[in-house]
């Protein structure tokens, strides 16, 4: 296996450091339980999954790490490519933007998806001998890390609590962010009850229990691919153990936005701790907060010589309805006999939906430009398309449609170019 360059980020580290004590536990708890064993394949099975255990636990945790966030399937493990997609910050963002898969509830979905492969090929390769019977746990286990990837996943405190396929992708990531940070209080269907904290926070003091629960279950998990090879049978109790240590129900508080916390709009319950269950929770991220700065042109069609205006800007949630409002201020470009003048300008957006995993984001968009020339105040209102390409928390914007331009008092056009960064999200939740 191929190790990910560290600089990749502490959550690559964090999950090298599940699967890897997952794994060495696993190992440890089948070599207790068969250390009395006198079955000469069972016992060599044993040594090929568990002998150099050290080692053999590293190279797990580092395919966990790869799985799901650089690798696209178990077979990239194998692939020519792989030492490319492992190092690759290109590839890892490519699929980090496009990532539904890893929140809930897919989360649990993939890992069940990719465990009953595992165990149906370990206990395929139990049935092999010699190296065929080697190649055959490495199959399986390619299958078990990308598993234990999204089982990871499902407990980390950023990966719930709100509705990922309908959040853009900048919301979501910094949605992601502030509640990684802040923790949620969860509870397995067992009635075990901790607060979990997200990606960065897995050896913080405050998420010790967590880590603990996290471990113990995928424990569980890499060791019913192990059991599969070493003893050739499938055993449900302990997947049933996983299916009941899995979040069940969650604290999942809806986060206000900035203007609705500053006015006290609606009630605060991001203090309570109102449990709800991961499969109610329905609401979506938004963008709460964002700077800007934009290239704006408008022009008529009979005029030649358009208005082109630098603005830097910020948009903020209206109270209630959350509509985003734009407020920017600049200049305009020097023109004609036009010099440069103070230019401001205010909009709002309505969304239309999202594609490519909340990639882009179409909106409807009306907004207004004054400007301050030496005699007279001219502008436009326009109407148009809107669509964010989201890149993390950053954006491109681009947007076009028609004006009415003053003074000329004439129909023309308006289209902008812009870069943005998201600073807060609100919304998730149920509703």
């Amino acid at each position: 296996m191929t190790a990910a360059v560290l600089s990749a980020g502490w959550d690559y580290l964090e999950h090298v450091s599940v699967g890897t004590d997952s794994y060495k536990r696993a190992c440890e708890q089948l070599k207790t339980e068969l250390a009395a064993s006198t079955d000469t394949d069972v016992n060599s099975r044993l040594a090929i999954a568990c002998d150099n255990l050290d080692i053999a636990a590293q190279l797990y945790g580092q395919a966990t790490a790869l799985a799901g966030d650089r690798f696209n399937g178990p077979a990239d493990f194998i692939s020519t490519s792989a030492g490319w997609k492992a190092s690759s910050r290109k590839h890892y963002w490519v699929l980090a933007l496009a990532n539904t898969t890893h929140f809930h509830p897919y989360a649990p979905r993939e890992w069940w998806r990719y465990h009953k492969q595992a165990v149906a090929h370990a206990i395929d390769a139990s049935k092999l001998t010699g190296i065929d019977a080697v190649e055959g746990l490495q199959t399986s286990l390619y299958e078990g890390a990308f598993a234990d990837h999204f089982l990871h996943d499902a407990f980390s405190s950023g990966h719930m609590g709100f509705n990922r396929a309908a959040s853009s992708a900048a919301a979501s990531l910094v949605f992601h962010d502030q509640w990684n940070e802040k923790g949620r209080v969860i509870r397995d269907r067992a009635g075990r009850s901790w607060t979990t904290y997200g990606d960065g926070y897995l050896e913080n003091n405050k998420n010790a229990v967590g880590r603990d629960h996290l471990v113990s279950t995928a424990t569980l998990s890499v060791g019913g691919v192990l059991r599969g090879f070493v003893l050739g049978t499938r055993d449900p109790a302990p997947e049933l153990a996983i299916w009941r240590a899995l979040p069940y129900v969650i604290e999942a508080p809806e986060t206000k936005s900035l203007t609705d916390d500053v006015l006290g709009v609606g009630e605060d319950d991001t203090k309570t701790s109102t449990l709800h269950p991961l499969d109610a929770i329905n609401w979506p991220a938004r963008k709460d907060r964002v700077v800007d700065v934009t290239t704006l042109g408008t022009g008529s069609f009979k005029n030649k010589s358009p208005t082109l205006a630098l603005l830097v800007g910020y948009h903020v949630a209206l109270p209630l309805i959350s509509t985003p409002l734009h407020i920017g201020a600049g200049v305009t470009m020097p023109y004609g006999d036009h010099t440069a003048a103070f230019a401001g300008h205010v909009g709002i957006t309505a969304p239309l939906g999202l594609t490519n995993d909340g990639l882009l984001e179409h909106q409807l968009c009306a907004g207004a430009l004054w400007e301050a020339r030496y005699s007279t105040i001219a502008g436009s209102l326009w109407a148009g398309y809107m669509v964010n390409f989201e890149l993390g928390r950053n954006m491109i914007q681009l947007q076009f449609g028609p004006a009415f331009v003053a003074p000329e008092k004439e129909m023309g056009w308006a289209a902008t170019l812009g870069f943005a960064r998201v600073l807060s999200a609100s919304g998730g939740g149920v509703r």
